[in-house]
């Protein structure tokens, strides 16, 4: 004969069986949830700073083209500045300056930080924005080489992020690497981003010997 107190003995056991298994089944959705809410926030960290270096690079794109449209001539421009390692200096003409008031009307920014994979801190010009003339951009006009603005050393998510925002799917790779050369006024056809073509700006990884890795591009003037 089994006594009533074995019965609710084996129900309690039961219950707390139960209880557990909802317990844990709650744990995991909270989790997931959880994990789902930080990506999404890291999505949209993301899509913000991708959104701040676009605007800020067509910023500098617009300046140089209203300087061409006052009379300068693109070998006149000079992106001299006082926080790049680079040396920019391009003639004394206060006119011709991008960064300068009489000139362009800009104000050098420093990239963010948050931009950065900071495992390149001790790399070549960290933290800069580049100009160049000595880079090609396959199919933009003809295969002279364009002036372009970048910058180096992105986190991987971050470019992945510009080019979701300008349409491009996933992140070339340029195994030749991009001409590191500072713009002084010169143009020479010494590299080709390769993989990038048509597009006056995008975000690839350079793997070559500038090894400026996750690497942001804006054509200022198309050549």
């Amino acid at each position: 004969m089994k006594h009533s107190y074995q019965k609710e003995s084996g129900n309690a056991l039961w219950f707390i069986l139960v209880a557990v298994a909802l317990m844990a089944a709650l744990t995991v959705t909270i989790s997931r949830s959880t994990d789902t809410a930080e990506q999404s926030g890291n999505v949209e960290s993301f899509r913000v700073k991708a959104s701040d270096i676009m605007r800020h690079s067509s910023s500098i794109q617009r300046a140089v083209n209203d300087m061409r449209m006052r009379g300068l001539s693109e070998n006149e421009l000079s992106f001299e500045n006082s926080f790049t390692s680079a040396d920019y200096t391009n003639g004394t003409c206060a006119d011709c300056l991008v960064f300068g008031s009489a000139g362009g009307g800009m104000s050098y920014r420093t990239p963010g930080t948050g931009w950065l994979d900071a495992g390149h801190s001790a790399d070549p010009r960290y933290r800069e924005w580049e100009f160049t003339g000595t880079n090609i951009v396959p199919g933009i006009r003809s295969a002279n080489a364009d002036l372009i603005m970048y910058v180096g050393y992105l986190k991987q998510a971050l470019c992945t992020e510009i080019n979701t925002l300008l349409g491009v799917t996933g992140i070339p790779v340029d195994g030749n690497g991009i001409n590191t050369t500072a713009y002084q006024g010169a143009f020479a056809n010494t590299s080709t981003i390769d993989n990038m073509t048509d597009l006056e700006a995008g975000c690839f990884q350079d793997t070559g010997a500038s090894a400026r890795d996750y690497t942001f591009y804006q054509v200022l003037i198309k050549r």
